[in-house]
Formats: C-alpha cells, sequence, structure tokens
C-alpha cells in the first residue's frame, strides 16, 4: 500500500491547527494557551517515557532468549546478537531519566535522578 506523504502531512497540519485553535477560543490568553500546551506535552513526554520502558523490558527478554539460543548452539546464534540487545535494553530504560535531568537542566529547574529507582519520571521540562 503507498502512503501518500502529502496527504498525511496536510491531515496532520489540519488536526495540529484545530487542536490549537480550540485551545485559544477556550483560552483569554497567549499565556493560558501556552500552559495548557506544556500540559498536553508533559503527558506527551510520560507516555513516550514510559513506551521506553516496556521497550526495554522487551529488548531484555529478547537478550535473554538470545543467550539461551547461544548457549545452546554457539555456532546458529552468535554473542553479539544477545549483547546487543542486552545493551540497547538498558539505553532504553535510562534514556527517560537522561531526559528529564536534561530537561530540568536546561529548563533551570532542579535536576534529580528520581527516575533511576524504577518508576517512569514524570514532568518533563517542568521544575520539580
Amino acid at each position: 500500500m503507498k502512503v501518500n506523504k502529502k496527504l498525511v502531512l496536510q491531515i496532520g497540519s489540519l488536526f495540529g491547527l484545530t487542536v490549537l485553535s480550540g485551545l485559544a477560543i477556550a483560552s483569554p490568553t497567549i499565556g493560558t494557551v501556552a500552559g495548557s500546551l506544556n500540559g498536553t506535552m508533559g503527558t506527551v513526554a510520560d507516555s513516550i517515557g514510559s513506551a521506553m520502558y516496556l521497550a526495554a523490558i522487551g529488548t531484555g527478554g529478547m537478550a535473554a532468549f538470545k543467550f539461551k539460543a547461544h548457549a545452546e548452539d554457539p555456532r546458529q546464534v552468535k554473542l553479539t546478537q544477545p549483547l546487543i540487545y542486552l545493551v540497547s535494553s538498558g539505553v532504553l530504560a535510562g534514556l527517560p531519566t537522561v531526559l528529564n535531568i536534561t530537561s530540568n537542566t536546561v529548563a533551570g529547574g532542579t535536576a534529580n535522578a528520581k527516575g533511576v529507582i524504577g518508576a517512569p519520571a514524570t514532568g518533563y521540562g517542568t521544575a520539580n
């Protein structure tokens, strides 16, 4: 199936303008529009962070299965395959925390490592 990129871009732009115009009508000032948009983007960032944690769990499981396959037949599965899955799992698990600390540092907030413990970090781009 061929995807018409121009049509997808037009529909996405129309959707974005519709959302922004709805925010503008519901809010009397630009500050409240910006605050509402910031709250929406925070929710999207939290969802992306949660997806990264789930992807980390998935790639960690793939690494375990590849290690098992390598143990059963080392000629069939090279050792580099499970190691690549393991490293990518670690990167995916740590990326939400790095993004949280970076966004807090850039935004002038306090940089903390509350996402390191294991719960998804919340409040991307806001001072905690």
